[in-house]
């Protein structure tokens, strides 16, 4: 009996380790992790025969948002693809049933716990890219390279 008395903690603890070894990863990520630092991004003025101020705020405003989820993450530049890289997307906008679509393009660096990019390294020519039908909001579609 006292034998499994001993035993009992030891089981305890090596349980312990693995919930830890299995969980710990995905409660780091989801808890613990910094979000998406934009605190000092530079947002370079668009330039556009197509889209307005407002309609780049808009899509810079929310990819500053969406940035967050980028854990231990910093975003650097935003910027616009411009006219000219952009209307290669207009096809796929039309093929999906929207009438615009604007394409801004990210640079930033990971941290050591980046999750899903590569750990210590800086992205540049990150896309993400929205799309609408005129007269409606900007309604985000995919992003990456």
């Amino acid at each position: 009996m006292k034998k499994i008395l001993k035993i009992i903690p030891i089981i305890i603890c090596l349980l312990i380790i693995w919930l830890g070894i299995i969980f710990y990863p995905n409660f780091y990520y989801k808890y613990i992790a910094k979000e998406g630092n934009t605190e000092k991004v530079n947002i370079v003025q668009i330039k556009s025969s197509y889209y307005t101020e407002e309609d780049y705020e808009n899509v810079v405003n929310e990819t500053l948002n969406r940035f967050k989820e980028f854990k231990d993450c910093t975003l650097e530049q935003i910027s616009y693809v411009g006219d000219e890289l952009n209307n290669s997307n207009i096809n796929w906008a039309k093929d999906n049933d929207k009438d615009e679509v604007i394409t801004l393009i990210l640079s930033f660096k990971t941290g050591k716990h980046a999750q899903g990019l590569n750990h210590n390294s800086q992205y540049t020519s990150y896309n993400m890219i929205f799309a609408r039908n005129k007269g409606e909001d900007w309604t985000f579609i995919t992003s990456g390279y």
